[in-house]
């Protein structure tokens, strides 16, 4: 077994390979299981790769063999999932965003036509009936009445 500042002088590009390995293993692995807005299936298969990462390059650490394979591109992995991550993730905010939002707005579609005596409503007649309770009805127009007080009806 080799310290690292001794195999960054004996093979800086073995070294920078081994160094690479872990970190990205690391951060698979963290990305994985931090991100909730990843399909179950994907934060495994990622955890596993991160465990495999992690463990070839504890591997070449200790054992330092004669012989091992470069996989350049597994340095990437760990990028190409941590921008996936935040794009669901974001996704998921902005779509969490929007169903607030239009929960927000459809409780309180018209707060001028609401009042203590009565609801305004539209339909497609453009006449006008007011009940006993003080509710209008209206239209077609896309006009909003205004509802009458109780008891007193208006000939529109």
């Amino acid at each position: 077994m080799w310290y690292l500042p001794d195999l960054f002088d004996a093979d800086p590009v073995f070294a920078a390979y081994l160094v690479g390995l872990i970190l990205a293993g690391l951060a698979t692995v963290v990305t994985a299981v931090v991100t909730t807005a990843m399909k179950v299936w994907v934060r495994l298969l990622s955890t596993l790769a991160g465990i495999a990462l992690l463990g070839y390059g504890i591997y070449l650490y200790l054992f330092l063999p004669v012989e091992y394979i470069f996989f350049w591109y597994v340095v990437l992995l760990p990028v190409a999932l941590l921008s996936q991550a935040i794009k669901l993730t974001l996704a998921r905010r902005r779509e969490a965003a929007e169903t607030a939002e239009t929960a927000g707005t459809a409780g309180t579609a018209a707060p001028e036509a609401t009042a203590s005596t009565g609801t305004a409503t539209t339909a497609s007649t453009g006449t006008a009936s007011t009940a006993s309770t003080g509710t209008a009805t209206t239209a077609g127009t896309g006009a909003q009445a205004e509802a009458d007080p109780p008891g007193i009806t208006s000939g529109r």
